[in-house]
């Protein structure tokens, strides 16, 4: 390479790193604000930066790791509740009551007490909501009976507290002609069509890797 050549392409370096490191340093300067102030209100701004510009920088390996029941509750009080069977209610099965519902807790040390939502057992003494929910110990050969119940918050507490994408099928609004009617002596007569919009406080149970019943498997038509 000559020396022309040589001069040529060190400044095209030099322009490219400066070019580089000016997005850097920009793209860091304009987002830092966004970052702190949403680590300092604990609420991060989703409509006018990009989510991951809100994250805080968080310690890594602080907290100590859940364990099942309270007995392993780790240095936050977080612990996965252990779910305790029925066996007198459906004799042969093991029976639980689980309860869809709202509650705060601490995911991190450097950050403030969050919303969410999750299950808690409500028969055989109850447990406290807590991240994941309880734990159900499934034996091979023995049914495993669950009654579910939606307690979340109806109207508009019943909204949920992050943004919902409402073009997706299911949320938002919909146009639905599921009200049957049979045939009549002068033919048929169309369903009439429901419109509305979704809940944002609707659920459904769905279990991977069992046995289940079909009309127990949390289909699109088995929300409550």
């Amino acid at each position: 390479m000559n020396r022309n050549r040589l001069v040529v392409a060190i400044g095209l370096v030099a322009a490219a790193a400066i070019l580089f490191g000016g997005f850097l340093s920009g793209r860091s300067q304009a987002l830092t604000p966004a970052g702190e102030a949403s680590k300092s209100t604990g609420i991060p701004d989703y409509f006018t930066t990009p989510n991951w510009a809100n994250s805080p920088k968080l310690r890594k390996f602080v907290d100590t790791l859940p364990g099942v029941d309270s007995a392993s509750a780790n240095n936050l009080g977080q612990y996965i509740p252990l779910a305790i069977p029925d066996k007198l209610t459906y004799p042969g099965s093991d029976y639980y009551e689980i309860e869809l519902g709202e509650y705060s807790e601490q995911m991190h040390s450097d950050l403030p007490v969050t919303k969410l939502r999750g299950y808690r057992q409500t028969n055989m003494g109850g447990s406290p909501f807590h991240y994941l929910g309880p734990l159900i110990i499934a034996q091979k050969g023995t049914p495993v009976r669950i009654k579910f119940t939606n307690s979340l918050p109806t109207g508009t507490p019943g909204k949920l507290f992050i943004p919902v994408d409402t073009t997706v099928m299911g949320a938002g609004p919909f146009e639905i002609d599921y009200l049957h009617r049979p045939f009549t002596t002068v033919g048929y007569v169309p369903d009439p069509v429901q419109t509305g919009m979704f809940a944002q406080n609707r659920a459904t149970l769905h279990l991977h890797g069992g046995r289940s019943p079909w009309i127990s498997d949390g289909t699109p038509h088995q929300w409550i």
